[in-house]
Order: structure tokens, then C-alpha cells, then sequence
């Protein structure tokens, strides 16, 4: 059993997000069939709520000093150990009666996410991307759908949280004392 913590374990993330309805769900599963999490969130005064089945839960979007660097530790030292196998984006564009708008809109983050995705491609060679712009002439839409699927072990996760964890404690102690 003590093995498994070493096991790389393949995990798929999806996320979904309506903005003109301020809904949307995100779920992670392990291999593709364990169902890990399912919420449903919204963002509502400058608070997102996550919804489960039992209960709700508010995060402030208004990130202090100290939370910033940790979520910036954290991603610096777990981007590095994962392997991401797939990546993709699908977004749903449209802008009701005006179609010039709505194709140089889906122009422009069709040609933003290409070049997100080549800097992706060029930092994980073994990943397949893929990106896609959906256009919508007939109604008012903006929605994201993300869908990844990673391998990490759990040792490695657990092992970043604790090395983001005192990096951030010792880089928010030096700009406290230094006033930065």
C-alpha cells in the first residue's frame, strides 16, 4: 500500500463556466472513473461560492500578500513534477446580431490561445493540446470549458505544499521586513 504514494495517478480536471450566467461546475476524477469532487460555483459580490452536495463554501477573490505567494510557490514547484498528458480549451463566443464583432473576437482568442498552448507545448513535449473556438452568431454567449488530464503522485503533491509552505513563510518575512 505504501507504494501507491509513489505511483504517478492519472487525474482529469474539468471545469466549465458560463459568464453571462455566472455558473458553472467543476469536477476532478481519478483514471477517468472515480469521481473525486463535484461542485457548482458562482461568483457573487467578489466572492466565489463552491456548492457541493452537502454544503457551500465562500473564498474571498481578494488575495492578500502572503496567499499570493503561496499560490505562486505552490505552482512554481508542482508545474515542474507533472506530467500533463492532455490539455484542452473549448470557448463558446458570440455576440448577438453583430457578426463582425463576434469573428474578430473569435479570431483574436483563437490566435491567444495558440500561442498559450505553443509555450505549453514547448515546456511539456509528451502533452497533446487542444484548442477550439466555437462561434455563435444568433445569441449572446461567453463560456470556457476546460478539460486536463495529469499524472502526479501523491508523495509529490504533498511534498510541494510543504516546500511552497515555508518558502512563502520566508519570502513574506523578508518583504514585511524590508517594506517591498
Amino acid at each position: 500500500m505504501f507504494f501507491l504514494l509513489f505511483l504517478p495517478l492519472g487525474i482529469n480536471v474539468n471545469i466549465f463556466f458560463n459568464f453571462f450566467k455566472n455558473l458553472g461546475e467543476f469536477k476532478v476524477k481519478f483514471f477517468n472513473k472515480l469521481k473525486l469532487i463535484q461542485l457548482s460555483l458562482y461568483v457573487k459580490n467578489g466572492k466565489l461560492f463552491l456548492k457541493g452536495r452537502k454544503k457551500e463554501k465562500q473564498i474571498d477573490l481578494k488575495l492578500s500578500d502572503e496567499n499570493l505567494i503561496f499560490y505562486n510557490e505552490i505552482q512554481k514547484s508542482i508545474l515542474k513534477k507533472i506530467m500533463l498528458k492532455k490539455f484542452q480549451i473549448n470557448l463558446y463566443v458570440g455576440i448577438k446580431d453583430n457578426p463582425f464583432l463576434t469573428s474578430m473576437l473569435s479570431g483574436q482568442l483563437q490566435m491567444i490561445l495558440g500561442m498559450v498552448f505553443g509555450y505549453l507545448h514547448t515546456k511539456n513535449k509528451e502533452g497533446r493540446t487542444i484548442t477550439s473556438v466555437h462561434t455563435n452568431f444568433n445569441e449572446e454567449m461567453l463560456v470556457f470549458e476546460f478539460s486536463g488530464k495529469i499524472y502526479v503522485s501523491i508523495i509529490t503533491i504533498f511534498l510541494s505544499i510543504i516546500e511552497a509552505y515555508f518558502r512563502k513563510n520566508k519570502k513574506y518575512e523578508v518583504q514585511k521586513q524590508y517594506g517591498k
